[in-house]
């Protein structure tokens, strides 16, 4: 389902939400960004970091097919925090991502919470905005040694296990673990994507 907003005077915004209108329509719009940054990176060898790539993915690629769609850019955040599942009880409530997807506008964990001086941060995780999508990265380069590959190898993993954690939680609706290996060539995208209840990983992009 994709809900628009009431304001008659205004270009209709929209909304992404749980159902499958939404995920078909997000996953559409993320296959085609990451196809055509794909095809960007194998004539691009400059795009060496993990952020940069994420910076080049977001506003080169996904941002253009937001606005086709009608899709509010506020809805779109790099490295803000998201809640996240307790894997122990003193665990922090949230940490950064790299990519999310908000459900609506202007939105932030925060976004409709009573704040107050002392307040019990565990409680956000019952009350907090979750993320439609939640889009970890990592990648690989030609000027680190191979530990440092197989590092970020692991890391690819963790986020993985992070993700399935965090939705089998109730933190988002659907996750997605980007790996850019660009020390091979031709480079390689590996691109797992987490959904369901219980959680599974799937490949996504082939």
């Amino acid at each position: 389902m994709i809900l628009t907003s009431p304001k008659s005077s205004e270009k209709a915004t929209r909304y992404l939400c749980d159902r499958t209108e939404s995920i078909e329509l997000f996953e559409k719009l993320l296959h085609e960004s990451l196809t055509s940054l794909f095809k960007e990176l194998r004539d691009s060898n400059w795009y060496i970091r993990e952020r940069e790539i994420v910076n080049l993915f977001t506003f080169g690629h996904l941002v253009p097919r937001f606005l086709e769609q009608g899709l509010d850019l506020t809805m779109i955040g790099i490295e803000v925090p998201t809640l996240s599942a307790p894997r122990t009880e003193k665990a922090k409530i949230g940490s950064p991502k790299d990519l999310v997807i908000w459900a609506e506008p202007r939105t932030t964990l925060w976004k409709g919470c009573e704040l107050f001086l002392g307040m019990d941060l565990k409680t956000l995780r019952v009350h907090g905005r979750k993320p439609f999508a939640i889009i970890e990265w990592t990648a690989t380069n030609r000027i680190r040694d191979t530990a440092a590959a197989q590092r970020v190898q692991r890391d690819h993993k963790y986020d993985i296990e992070g993700l399935i954690r965090n939705l089998d939680g109730g933190m988002m609706t659907i996750g997605y673990a980007i790996l850019v290996e660009q020390r091979v060539s031709p480079i390689r995208m590996i691109s797992r994507r987490i959904f369901g209840n219980p959680a599974t990983e799937s490949e996504f992009l082939t």
